[in-house]
């Protein structure tokens, strides 16, 4: 853990609902108890350990956020003090429709060539791609992307991310 303690406070946003404030510092232990909180919405407060200083660095947080977050089905936001522009509106570091839960038929090729050079970090197109729907006998969403080789001789291993329910999990696994 990064935090001596983890806070939530939520308020959720059906009507009559009453905000709820979570507390825990690592064990199985924590505390439940009603919030003050009178707009919706989810507030995490970190109590950061010394030695975990370096994940208060903004780029850090947000780059961990981007890997691991991408396209979890809630929006994230980050609000740092330090970067606040007056005036700017927030923007929701994540994609809470990801490519791979449309249906095919509702996808573009430039969706599918965006969404490629945003999550693989290419500047190129890719040669093709297969957009996967299964859902018997057991559920699979996903795109296979295939790169173009850019010379006779290049050889690639590829890349694989993998995500569960719009989680990372993992890249490149090997066996």
């Amino acid at each position: 853990m990064v935090s001596k303690k983890v806070e939530i406070d939520t308020l959720s946003y059906q009507p009559g609902a009453e905000a709820v404030k979570w507390a825990s510092e690592g064990g199985t232990e924590y505390e439940l108890a009603s919030s003050d909180r009178t707009s919706r919405g989810t507030a995490i407060t970190l109590y950061m350990d010394d030695e975990s200083e370096e994940f208060l660095d903004e780029y850090k947080l947000r780059g961990i956020i981007e890997k691991h977050c991408s396209f979890l089905p809630v929006e994230i936001y980050l609000e740092d003090e330090k970067f606040k522009k007056e005036g700017e509106e927030k923007k929701p570091l994540n994609d809470t429709k990801p490519l791979w839960l449309k249906n095919p038929k509702d996808c573009t090729d430039e969706e599918y060539k965006e969404f490629y050079k945003k999550v693989f970090n290419d500047f190129n197109d890719p040669l093709f791609w297969i957009h996967l729907s299964v859902d018997y006998p057991f559920n699979l969403k996903g795109i296979l992307y295939f790169p173009k080789l850019r010379h006779e001789y290049e050889m690639s291993e590829g890349q694989i991310k993998l995500y569960n329910n719009q989680v990372f999990v993992a890249d490149n696994i090997r066996r």
